[in-house]
């Protein structure tokens, strides 16, 4: 069957190409910066007071339609992804900038297994991230100092996913008959980790 194209509501229309709000006023005491950045639009950027945040690029109930249609025909592909938005955006006769784009795609490229957590390794400033099981902040070494970060797991499932996409990462192979991760990547990175189950709680720790 062919496939419709989404249906935008008229009072939907103004919020296509909106970039992400104004975030607020820093106070002395938070530190801010980019972590991915695309030519001047900040993708992703650390915010750090009494915790560590990862901020990620704002969406809209629209926009999570879009990337569900896009993700949906399986498209990776930048100009791919350009010709469908083409495609959406005319269809409703209004159009999209370059960096509503760079969101669109920077969600569907997204590693939703490690999430958050894939930004903090890429953070020089990092030197530890310590997940100790579920209902618990992650917990960074920042600058020389321990801080909580606002990444949560309710469940173990979540951390399991993470362990097993470090694992990937490291290229190594891990299941529930071998659930226990310690790999060092080339960048001298030591990754460890083990798959939880009923008994045992699923945790990783990621050293630089």
């Amino acid at each position: 069957a062919r496939r419709q194209i989404p249906y935008f509501k008229p009072h939907e229309i103004h919020k296509l190409s909106r970039l992400p709000e104004k975030r607020k006023l820093l106070t002395i005491s938070e530190r801010e910066y980019p972590i991915l950045k695309v030519g001047n639009y900040v993708l992703v950027r650390a915010v750090v007071n009494n915790e560590y945040k990862i901020i990620e690029p704002a969406l809209t109930a629209l926009d999570i339609r879009i990337i569900n249609d896009i993700k949906g025909r399986g498209i990776r592909d930048d100009n791919a992804i350009l010709s469908r938005l083409n495609t959406l955006f005319a269809s409703i006769g209004t159009k999209f900038s370059r960096d509503y784009f760079e969101k669109i795609k920077y969600y569907l490229q997204r590693n939703d297994a490690l999430g958050k957590i894939m930004y903090m390794l890429q953070d020089d400033k990092i030197r530890m991230i310590n997940c100790s099981g579920t209902l618990q902040a992650v917990r960074v070494i920042y600058n020389g100092r321990e801080i909580e970060t606002d990444v949560i797991y309710n469940k173990n499932v979540e951390i399991n996913k993470v362990v097993m996409a470090l694992a990937n990462i490291a290229g190594e192979s891990i299941d529930e008959n071998n659930p226990v991760l310690d790999a060092v990547m080339q960048n001298g990175t030591r990754i460890q980790g083990i798959i939880g189950n009923d008994i045992v709680s699923p945790k990783f720790v990621i050293t630089k």
